[in-house]
């Protein structure tokens, strides 16, 4: 059993590593105000749901005030590998071919974090969303393979149930082949048993009978 859901989750790992490799994408969107430089990704197997509560707490962990106006906004987010002073992040959140991507743009103060003029803030920053990426896809394969795992034991508890019970119907037949073997050998005996009995029933209506034709001599 355990075999069975570890290949399970090996095989769901593999599929989504090699049909959906996690990258971040730099480029300029509609965030933080105006059309801004920003970092995306895709989330795979998550629910935006997930994805925005995930975010959210991965902003609270940085001391940032969030709000979710207009998408989710961490207000001087104290992110010290990216900046000595507090980061306003903003981040979008929406649903893409199956996936959900997360659009981040974080302000160093009147700048915002690209991959041509914030060389080293922009590691850090594609470095947190491909982090966070991986973590909620995989920790979302892994409520899916939960819920893969329980549905696998109700099968098989069916199909353990399915044996057993052709386990006691198979007993009940041996059960049943030995009684009709032994209503057969009492029908052969009771054949027989009416055969005597037969021939005694003769016997005693000429016993009979004879006693009646003695009585008629009797004068």
């Amino acid at each position: 059993m355990k075999k069975i859901l570890l290949f399970s989750a090996l095989l769901i790992l593999s599929q989504v590593s090699f049909a959906q490799k996690i990258k971040v994408v730099d480029g300029k969107e509609k965030i933080g105000g105006g059309s801004n430089s920003s970092l995306s990704v895709m989330i795979y197997e998550a629910t935006d749901s997930q994805v925005e509560k995930a975010w959210k707490s991965l902003m609270k962990d940085y001391n940032a005030k969030v709000s979710t106006k207009d998408g989710v906004f961490a207000d001087n987010a104290t992110i010290k590998d990216m900046s000595a002073n507090t980061v306003d992040v903003y981040a979008i959140i929406e649903k893409k071919d199956n996936a959900i991507r997360l659009i981040a743009a974080f302000d160093l103060g009147g700048a915002f974090v690209s991959s041509s003029t914030h060389s080293s803030q922009f590691k850090v920053a594609e470095k947190m969303l491909l982090d966070f990426a991986k973590k909620v896809s995989l920790d979302a394969i892994a409520e899916i393979l939960k819920e893969a795992e329980k549905e696998q034991s109700k099968k098989q508890k069916n199909l353990d149930n399915l044996k057993s019970d052709k386990t006691d119907l198979e007993k009940d037949i041996e059960k049943y082949n030995k009684q009709i073997a032994q209503a057969k050998s009492d029908i052969e005996k009771n054949i027989k048993d009416q055969e005597t009995a037969t021939k005694e029933l003769d016997l005693q209506k000429k016993v009979v009978t004879d006693i009646l034709e003695k009585q008629k001599k009797v004068d």
